[in-house]
């Protein structure tokens, strides 16, 4: 099946609430959803959600080099050729990975919708129900005891603190936190390149006794020396979130010793394709796996959690529809608390409704 068209469209969605972290906060949740069409009218669905401060891009960027660059590279190849895709994409321009991955995740869309089979289940998925985390937003410690609080009365087990801001403010959040809900949640802390390196090792020095389970993203992503000294230097797993973008990051951190495992992201490497990559090289490599996200729909979600079937990650942190007041999507994966169930329909199983596409 030739392609015969790429569209896209763009959204801004209202969050429940202001998302703070160390790099800024975000009141929308802006992406761009991509629909790769067939010459036999066959259409899949994709999302690229960009982060200006991770990925270089924002929609607007991400619109004109999918019409621009990667469209008329793209169209009129085989839709079963899904790598020959993804290397045509990468060769054509640098980076510009959220675009890539909005197009990628269309392509697997439409290969599961031609083969009738859900994308978890053609990728080798292990199971049709994962458990996220939920992300505590940064704010003072009093307000995030609180929404921890309120999570844990909703059945999440598992919270991922934002810190990053304040060395000492930060443990003090995480006292907060902890003393609120217990030992009987997972905690995990996440500083968003927020931390030098001592500051880092300063401050999950005095947090490990409330048994945190993995720290991400403690220094600046260009401090690779960084991640290895705190690695080597406190007990908490040190997992590379910015740091470890695309194939070669990861295996660089590997070779280094520099961390204990990588945030796989599909916006930040550039799809489903990569993403494999990444699984094969990091457990190659004996490094954990969490699976994150940005500020995205059910689309993009419900393809990471497909691609997280297959690779079992330690860690999910796959949240970010939870805190978007309205999606205009149908289906994909469903959430009960802190359950994520995978759809059983073709593809994504996902639909756009308000629109006349």
């Amino acid at each position: 099946m030739r392609i015969r068209d790429i569209r896209t469209r763009v959204l801004e969605l209202k969050l429940r609430s202001v998302f703070r972290t160390a790099l800024g906060e975000e009141e929308l949740a802006k992406s761009v959803l991509v629909f790769v069409e067939t010459g036999d009218g066959a259409v899949g669905i994709g999302e690229a959600s960009p982060a200006p401060r991770v990925t270089g891009e924002d929609v607007s960027t991400v619109v004109e080099v999918i019409e621009k660059v990667l469209k008329p590279r793209v169209v009129g190849l085989e839709v079963e050729e899904f790598r020959r895709i993804w290397l045509t994409m990468e060769r054509c321009i640098e980076g510009n990975y959220s675009a890539k991955a909005g197009i990628d995740i269309a392509v697997h869309d439409l290969l599961g919708k031609v083969l009738g089979r859900p994308l978890w289940r053609l990728l080798g998925g292990l199971v049709s129900e994962l458990e996220t985390d939920i992300t505590v937003s940064l704010d003072r410690p009093e307000v995030m005891a609180e929404e921890a609080r309120v999570a844990v009365e909703k059945g999440f087990r598992v919270l991922k603190l934002k810190l990053g801001l304040d060395p000492k403010l930060d443990v003090e959040r995480v006292r907060a936190v902890r003393d609120a809900v217990g030992y009987d949640v997972r905690l995990r802390v996440d500083a968003n390149q927020g931390w030098s390196p001592k500051q880092a090792v300063w401050v999950l020095s005095r947090i490990e006794r409330f048994e945190i389970e993995c720290v991400e993203q403690p220094v600046p992503e260009w401090c690779i020396d960084g991640l290895k000294y705190v690695r080597e230097r406190v007990e908490v797993p040190v997992i590379a979130d910015e740091s470890a973008k695309t194939v070669r990051d990861v295996a660089h951190l590997a070779k280094l010793e520099a961390v204990d495992g990588v945030n796989v992201k599909l916006m930040k490497c550039g799809g489903i394709t990569p993403a494999l990559d990444i699984v094969s090289v990091a457990r190659s490599h004996d490094l954990m796996l969490m699976f994150g996200c940005m500020l995205e729909t059910r689309v993009s979600i419900t393809a990471a959690a497909s691609v997280a079937s297959y690779a079992q990650p330690e860690f999910i942190d796959l949240d970010a529809p939870l805190s978007i007041v309205h999606e205009p999507i149908k289906g994909g994966v469903e959430y009960v608390g802190p359950r994520m169930k995978l759809p059983l329909g073709p593809g994504l199983g996902v639909e756009v409704i308000e629109w006349d596409l």
